[in-house]
């Protein structure tokens, strides 16, 4: 390691710490807040053979945190994801597995207690700064910039809470850090290798298999998986001699034809771990329980169209579903008796595509769905979930606000939501693509404008995600990933400008390919398809031909 890049981890190891110590501050210091139970938590919590202790008499379960569970034996469809009998799976269990193992050493008395949750998760969250850090293709103080925006969106209270909680978000949290790193480890050169590759499908899957919601993160993956060739130090020596082969055959050049070679050991890789990480994507879902298929369309129905259409009663009528269930609009699936009748069969035949269709063929109500979505985004937290623990003295349903940074600000962007999100989104967009494509970009700039289109595809398809399924439900909460999309793509969005202005790029990667000679495509040695030297980016140069 050069004396650089150990300046560079020494710095790196600093910004962790730290952003680990503010986690441990922001939820501990003054007494442990997080996220109470929506009845979410147990679908998960089950599976570990646990149960909540016990509140306080009188005390409302969504009212306080309750971080403390205790070893309990489930049968059969007690635990499961709605009492199906199906499991909930999530890679959220693998991290409370790690803080039931941890609880011993706080000295609880509980089987597991959340409170080493949000322990291990400030530990990973400083092990996700300090990778970013080092990562990133930016001057250092530009990353400095970056990874102390990025944290400060973390420590917020409309995130940070989900470290103790016995939801599946904080999972998705914590891998979405791991993904823009592994992004920018993809992207910072001209060329990538099969491994850097790899580990954005495996950080990609991570989040995907979170939660059902978060496979949108699939779309963005999949645009920056090609952005780069891959590259082989190997494959110079064949091609060469697949060419030298043909000159003996035939005098010249003619049958063999290495560049195609080339062109696949290239972009087959992307390829073959794209359609992997789309297969697995597919699997997974198709894997979860039905029941929350069930659940999205019941809702998508009966709280999200129903009681924002001027014809309710054609609308079911449209559907091949009985007009005379108007009756039960603005139910959800809890409160509605539909779920008790006979009737409620012909529900079952009901799809979310079918719904998708059914808003296609209305797009006069989008910009209402789409408007009910972004004040929804701007509520940024679920009002009727506490964030203090039973025994801290503060009222049922309290909010902590020891960072509140987000929630401000998107309150005041509430009025001219119009005016703020679709422009900031689509720009954002606009920006990167045009920056990634425009061959004199410097190459810092060109790498951030490509994590900027990936936040801004995935937080796009994230919001319509929500829109489309649980809809108008619960839709503060739902919103979350679509929040920390947004706010993450910020202080990303400030550093591709600034390289992009040629300001902040990491030394010696200012310019990418304002030197490159044009040359004839006969005179380039195999190397330059895959080699490390001077002509290293000659392939460039062809596919712009």
């Amino acid at each position: 390691m050069s004396t650089v890049h150990r300046s560079h981890a020494k710095v790196a190891l600093i910004f962790g710490g730290l952003a680990c110590l503010a986690m441990l501050l922001r939820l501990f210091a003054g007494g442990a807040v997080g996220l109470a139970d929506n009845g979410d938590g147990h679908r998960l919590i089950c599976q570990l053979g646990l149960r909540p202790a016990p509140m306080p008499d009188g005390v409302p379960g969504w009212a306080y945190a309750n971080p403390y569970y205790e070893e309990f034996t489930w049968y059969g469809e007690a635990c499961s994801a709605g009492g199906t009998g199906e499991p909930y799976l999530s890679t959220q269990a693998l991290l409370l597995l790690g803080a039931k193992a941890l609880t011993p050493l706080l000295g609880s008395e509980a089987a597991l207690d959340l409170r080493a949750l949000g322990i291990l998760c400030a530990l990973i969250f400083g092990v996700a700064i300090a990778v970013n850090f080092m990562v990133m293709p930016f001057a250092v103080w530009l990353r400095g910039v970056v990874v102390i925006g990025m944290a400060l969106v973390v420590l917020d209270s409309t995130i940070a809470t989900y470290f103790i909680s016995p939801l599946s978000e904080p999972a998705g949290l914590l891998g979405t850090l791991f993904l823009i790193a592994a992004l920018f480890r993809m992207l910072r050169g001209r060329r990538t290798t099969v491994g850097a590759i790899l580990l954005v499908a495996f950080a990609a899957l991570w989040c995907i298999a979170d939660k059902t919601q978060t496979a949108s993160y699939l779309v963005g993956t999949l645009l920056a998986l090609f952005l780069r060739p891959a590259h082989f130090p190997w494959a110079g020596h064949w091609v060469q001699r697949l060419r030298d082969a043909g000159e003996d055959a035939a005098g010249q050049k003619g049958p063999v034809r290495p560049s195609r070679l080339g062109a696949v050991l290239r972009r087959g890789p992307a390829a073959l771990i794209s359609v992997g990480l789309l297969a697995v994507t597919v699997q997974f879902q198709g894997m979860q329980a039905r029941h929350l298929g069930e659940i999205y369309t019941f809702h998508q129905l009966f709280v999200e169209i129903l009681p924002n259409s001027p014809t309710p009663r054609q609308d079911l009528a449209d559907l091949g579903l009985d007009p005379n269930w108007e009756r039960y609009s603005g139910k959800n699936i809890l409160t509605a008796p539909l779920v008790w009748s006979p009737e409620y069969e012909q529900m079952l035949h009901l799809r979310t595509a079918d719904l998708v269709s059914f808003h296609l063929n209305h797009p006069d109500r989008l910009a209402g769905l789409a408007d009910r979505g972004m004040v929804g985004l701007t509520r940024t937290r679920a009002s009727y979930l506490g964030n203090y623990l039973a025994d801290s003295g503060a009222g049922p349903y309290a909010k902590e606000c020891r960072v509140c940074l987000v929630q401000p600000l998107l309150t005041f962007m509430r009025p001219i939501r119009w005016f703020v999100f679709p422009p900031l989104v689509f720009g954002a967009a606009v920006f990167g693509a045009v920056t990634v494509f425009r061959r004199r970009s410097p190459l810092a700039a060109r790498a951030g404008a490509a994590v900027v289109v990936v936040f801004a595809a995935s937080t796009v398809v994230q919001f319509w995600a929500v829109m489309v399924t649980d809809g108008s439900n619960d839709l503060d909460k739902h919103m979350i990933f679509t929040l920390y999309g947004l706010t993450l793509m910020g202080p990303l969005l400030v550093a591709t400008v600034l390289t992009s202005l040629g300001i902040g790029s990491e030394p010696g990667a200012s310019s990418q390919m304002a030197a490159l000679p044009r040359q004839k495509k006969a005179s380039a040695p195999a190397s330059s398809w895959f080699g490390s030297g001077r002509n290293s980016n000659a392939w460039f140069v062809r596919s712009r031909r």
